[in-house]
């Protein structure tokens, strides 16, 4: 925190100096007036990009001297178009300072920039970034739009890095091997290759940035646009956003996401089983509701006609291993019985059953599936029961006056231990 807070006080000490982002130029929007206050905190907050995006970038030989050097360049044109001619003799120098440390800072490295050198080269190009996109013909407004395109790379990198950190809980400063060039260097590419890589990429965006004085804005913004993308994608390949793809809040989104599409797929399954117009459509919606539900036996037993309630168990009955018990790796029996009941009669029974790993306890909205579906069947018994006949069931055995009659929806295990209630 004390390299924020002094990094800040210097940001602070060149904003009292009058240099500082007052209004924003960006087209095709107009001039956007900016509250002081705003603008104290905008001009601060590209300072400290600027400052830790040069320090980021200072990973490997010659990468943050070469880049500076480009950016300088770039600056320099962006000076020209906005006729800041005085600016150019500053900018110039900041390029040759750059470009004469990179003959010794080149790999194999003689001489290395440290903190100190890094800070500095972006903190004085942050300035001159500042003061060369004012432009006086439209009331002294920043046009950012070129500057924040031709410094993207050291940007992009120190935004994502802070992202990358805060996501972690670990603090911004801490270092860490998940830069842009420390990803493509895992990749199996060179030390001179990948700067050389990154180069070609500072100048794409500088190009890019000058671009917008020429191009009329929507062509203007297609192309960034399409460059955006296709850099994001090749950053991509080298690995650059793995981080967030393996990050908690991603796993945990991915595994929302799922959970959603599949009761999506669920509500309308329940919809055709319960408006299937035969007994047999029915059964074989139920099978394909099961199946997905990777239930391994599952019968359904409905009494003809519907018997009265008392005697007959009428909460589910359930049969799990308990989380923490004793069991072998192998796997143990989940199995319910779910009574189908309407008012005071039962119309039968669906049984369930699956192996699980003492691992993976079968969640909460699984069971409540597991009950929807047992509701769906009872609804189509009630509304269809005069439609379908007897001889269509596997078993139809005749007790007490009451035929109970039972097929077998899924029959991949044995194991049938818990008791049917009769």
């Amino acid at each position: 925190m004390r390299k924020l807070l002094a990094q800040s006080l210097s940001a602070l000490a060149i904003v009292s100096g009058g240099i500082g982002i007052e209004k924003v130029l960006i087209h095709p929007w107009g001039i956007i007036n900016l509250h002081p206050v705003l603008s104290i905190l905008i001009t601060v907050l590209w300072f400290l990009l600027m400052v830790n995006g040069f320090n980021f970038i200072d990973g490997l030989d010659g990468l943050a001297a070469g880049t500076a050097f480009i950016c300088g360049l770039f600056l320099l044109i962006v000076a020209f178009q906005t006729e800041h001619y005085y600016m150019t003799i500053p900018t110039i120098m900041v390029a040759g300072a750059a470009v004469g440390f990179l003959h010794y800072n080149f790999n194999p490295a003689r001489i290395f920039m440290g903190d100190s050198g890094s800070y500095f080269l972006g903190y004085v190009l942050a300035a001159i970034a500042v003061k060369v996109s004012r432009d006086e013909t439209a009331g002294g407004a920043n046009i950012i739009v070129p500057v924040a395109v031709v410094l993207a790379i050291p940007v992009v990198d120190v935004v994502v890095a802070a992202f990358r950190r805060a996501l972690r809980k670990n603090h911004i400063f801490k270092p860490d091997c998940e830069h842009i060039h420390h990803c493509m260097m895992k990749k199996g590419f060179g030390h001179r290759k990948t700067v050389f890589i990154l180069y070609g990429a500072n100048c794409l965006m500088g190009l890019l940035g000058i671009s917008y004085f020429y191009l009329p804005p929507a062509f203007f913004w297609t192309i960034f646009f399409i460059t955006s993308v296709l850099l994001f994608l090749l950053a991509s390949t080298f690995g650059y956003f793995d981080w967030f793809l393996k990050s908690d809040f991603m796993i945990s989104l991915k595994s929302k996401l799922r959970e959603t599409q599949f009761q999506m797929v669920f509500l309308r399954n329940l919809w055709w089983l319960e408006n299937a117009p035969t007994i047999e459509e029915m059964r074989k919606r139920l099978v394909s509701i099961l199946v997905k539900l990777n239930f391994d036996h599952a019968r359904l037993t409905i009494f003809s006609p519907p018997i009265d309630e008392r005697g007959h168990q009428r909460e589910v009955i359930y049969s799990a291993p308990k989380p923490g018990s004793k069991m072998p790796l192998v796997s143990a029996p989940l199995q319910l019985n779910i009574p189908l009941i309407s008012g005071k009669t039962v119309h039968g029974y669906l049984f369930v059953e699956k192996h699980i790993m003492e691992t993976a306890l079968p969640q909460k909205w699984l069971l409540n599936l597991v009950e929807r579906t047992a509701k769906s069947v009872l609804d189509w018994i009630v509304k269809n029961r005069n439609k379908w006949s007897h001889p269509t069931f596997v078993n139809n055995d005749l007790q007490g006056g009451v035929r109970k009659q039972t097929f077998i929806l899924i029959a991949k295990s044995p194991t049938m231990s818990l008791n049917q209630p009769h």
